[in-house]
Formats: structure tokens, C-alpha cells, sequence
């Protein structure tokens, strides 16, 4: 593929990582209002900072009983960072969603339009930037035949043209590599978002390289870490069986390890071995997840269409996707009737336990229940004492989704 400077300047200028000026993180969300007023969220949420039960935890509530462009916003612990786990499974399916919006718009330039031509600037026009978390995106990037449909107007994920079988999806059980090759591209989404599928979503993470999924969440300011925003996933979900094909297509190209995975610190520990570990590729906070339930209720990631499909791909409250504690703990005294989900569930293996490791979960719930509209954020939701009892962290966290639902309804 041949291109003019002038061309190449073009293809530039509409990228999402390359284009003059940078975009715009997200704002670190802030509490929108203090417990003076008894009728703020501030006011009716204060029991949650001084209930043992939930005073250590990282946690964000958005009202959204104004509308999704105005919000109240509270947080406890926002800035701290914990791992958690599958809920980071949202970094895969932002860069996701991003790409697309990248693809998008370079065919809609007219310069180039052939699947070779895609994967050929994709491999090679990072070098245009002055960033190198955006340069890094040169060893090892975006793979867009095998994620996309280009003879279609727009692009789209392949296999996004075929309605979703959710019911057939949701009783696969877990994937093997083999598996993969008779689910589309867009099976495979759904897979990693509804049903937290570690192989499917290790496989979207080899087609589209952690580099580019990293800068994008960089981007976005989800971390910065600085600020108290840490949300990054920096790796897949699984081990990897090489020379797996990507289709049944003949000659189809095999998926690629995950490689130049990143790390940061969190607070909880993990044994690597015998080794404790504060480090981890699934770091997030309760501030970061906060950020990124507002863009997506307000329909900012990249926009509508994008945050259009995030809804469409995310557990939800029916029973062909995977469950939220927010969500069980609401249905407890009430009837969710909307859900917009991604629970993560991190478990020690029995050396762990013994060395005195523990289980954490993580929420990122939206939820619409007795006319509330709502959405709850939590990290480091671990099992702990109360009143001399250890409670564990599913009940944790229901009791929190609870909690928040009872407040907000109020007496």
C-alpha cells in the first residue's frame, strides 16, 4: 500500500489515538453534593462509610433519578485501587467499540477500502505519533481483518449482521481455543461481556493487542493514577493453545499470544507461587468504574452507536447472562426490571487460602428497580468480620446492593 504524506496525514487526523488536538479524558467524578441537605445523596447514603460492613470498600453511586445528563454522584474510597478481576473485562470491550469507530472512519475517508490495506496502515501508522504508549501499538497491532466486516457500510464486527442466539450462547459453558473458531467475532463479544468467557475474551484481546486496548483506556483517563483512576487491563484471561485458526475459512490465520502485558499496584494481595504479589493486569477503582458508567449512560463511549453496543454486549438481568451481587441484593425487596452488569469474581486456589488469601469481588451495576434509576461501583468487596461473624463477599455484596436501593427509595 502506497500513500501520500498528505494521505497519511488524513488517516491521522481521524484516528482516535493520533488526531490533533488529543481527546479529552473523562473527569474524575466528584460528590456532587454534601450531607447538609437531608435530600441529598451525600444525606442518604451516609450510613455507608460507618457501616462495618462496607466502610473499607471502594464504592461510587450514581443517581440518575434526574436524567443521565444530570447525575448525583457519591463515593467512598473512591481513589483506592484493588484488583478486579473480570469486571476490567470493560477495557477489552472499550477498545473494542474504539476500533471500530477507528475503522469507521478511515473508510469513510475513501483512501483505502481492502481488508490487506486495513491490517497494513493499522500495523504501521502509529508511528506517527509523539506518545510511546501509542508507539508501542506498532509491536504488536490491531489485527482488523479477522475482527471486521469491511465490505459492509459501516464496518462492523464480524458476525454482527446475524441476530445473537443469547439462549444458545449462554449454554455453551466455558470455551477452549478449538471452540472458537465456529463462534463469529461478535458471538465472542457478547461471550466476554455476558458471559465473562476467559478464553473468548483472551482471544479478542490477541486480535486487537494489548497495546492499543492499554492507550485507549489511557486515553480515556480511566487511569491515571495520580488522580485515583485505575482502571487498566493490561492482559488476556487465560493460557493461550497456539496455532488455533480464527474461523473455519480456509487457510484462516491462527490467533496470536498476548504479549507486552502491563502491570500496576494495587492494594489487596495475590500469591504468585509462595511469592505476595501487590501487582496486577486487572487494577481498578471505584472513581475509574464511576467514570466510566457516566460515559456510557451518556452515551460518550466513543458515542451512542459505540455505548449502544457496550449495553447490547454487558450481562443484563435476564438468566442468559451471568449475575451481579448489586442486582441479587435489589431483587431481595424489589424487582429489577432493567440491569446493565459486569461482575468480577476473584477466588484463591487452596495454597492461596492456606497463606491467607481471600476472595474479592467487583461491581459495575446499573439497575432500574421501583422507578429508581441507579448504579452501583464497588472494589474490594472481601469477606470480613461484623459483629465478631465473618460474612463473605457475595453476601457483602448483595447486602450493599441492598443498602443503596433502600436509601434511595427511602421510607
Amino acid at each position: 500500500m502506497a500513500l501520500s504524506e498528505d494521505q497519511l496525514k488524513q488517516l491521522a487526523g481521524v484516528l482516535f489515538l493520533l488526531k490533533t488536538p488529543k481527546p479529552t479524558p473523562l473527569p474524575k467524578p466528584a460528590n456532587t453534593d454534601t450531607t447538609a441537605d437531608p435530600a441529598s445523596l451525600a444525606s442518604k447514603l451516609k450510613g455507608i462509610p460507618t457501616d462495618a460492613q462496607f466502610k473499607d470498600f471502594g464504592v461510587g453511586v450514581i443517581d440518575f433519578a434526574g436524567g443521565v445528563n444530570s447525575p448525583k454522584v457519591w463515593l467512598n474510597n473512591g481513589n483506592t485501587p484493588w484488583r478486579v478481576a473480570s469486571t476490567d473485562k470493560l477495557g477489552i470491550l472499550l477498545g473494542l467499540v474504539q476500533l471500530r469507530d477507528d475503522v469507521r472512519k478511515v473508510k469513510d475517508t475513501g483512501i483505502i477500502s481492502t481488508a490487506p490495506d486495513f491490517d497494513d496502515l493499522f500495523k504501521t501508522i502509529w508511528k506517527r505519533s509523539s506518545s510511546d504508549v501509542v508507539k508501542k501499538i506498532l509491536r504488536f497491532p490491531p489485527r482488523i481483518s479477522t475482527m471486521f466486516d469491511l465490505s459492509i457500510t459501516p464496518p462492523d464486527f464480524l458476525g454482527s449482521n446475524i441476530a445473537l442466539d443469547r439462549h444458545m450462547l449462554a449454554n455453551l459453558g466455558d470455551l477452549d481455543w478449538p471452540d472458537l473458531k465456529s463462534r463469529t467475532f461478535w458471538e465472542r463479544m457478547w461471550l466476554v461481556g455476558a458471559q465473562s468467557d476467559d478464553v473468548c475474551s483472551t482471544s479478542c484481546v490477541s486480535e486487537m493487542g494489548i497495546p492499543y486496548m492499554v492507550a485507549v483506556q489511557r486515553a480515556y483517563g480511566l487511569f491515571d493514577a495520580g488522580h485515583g483512576m485505575h482502571m487498566l487491563l493490561g492482559d488476556g484471561y487465560s493460557g493461550f493453545t497456539k496455532d488455533t485458526p480464527v474461523s473455519t475459512a480456509t487457510n484462516a490465520p491462527t490467533f496470536r499470544k498476548p504479549t507486552l502485558q502491563e502491570a500496576n499496584k494495587v492494594t489487596d494481595i495475590y500469591f504468585e507461587g509462595a511469592t505476595p504479589s501487590k501487582w496486577s493486569v486487572e487494577p481498578g477503582s471505584a472513581a475509574a468504574l464511576t467514570a466510566y458508567m457516566l460515559a456510557l449512560m451518556q452515551d460518550k463511549l466513543p458515542d451512542k452507536k459505540g455505548c449502544d453496543t457496550l449495553k447490547t454486549v454487558l450481562a443484563d438481568e435476564t438468566a442468559d447472562t451471568t449475575t451481579s451481587l448489586i442486582l441479587e441484593g435489589v431483587n431481595d425487596v424489589s424487582t429489577v426490571t432493567k440491569a446493565i452488569t459486569k461482575l468480577g469474581i476473584l477466588d484463591p486456589t487452596k495454597p492461596q487460602a492456606k497463606r491467607g488469601q481471600v476472595s474479592i469481588r467487583a461491581e459495575f451495576a446499573y439497575i432500574e428497580a421501583a422507578g429508581l434509576k441507579f448504579a452501583v461501583m464497588a472494589a474490594g468487596i472481601q469477606p470480613k468480620k461484623v459483629s465478631g461473624s465473618t460474612v463473605d463477599e457475595e453476601t457483602l455484596g448483595q447486602a450493599l446492593g441492598k443498602a443503596v436501593f433502600n436509601a434511595l427509595k427511602g421510607p
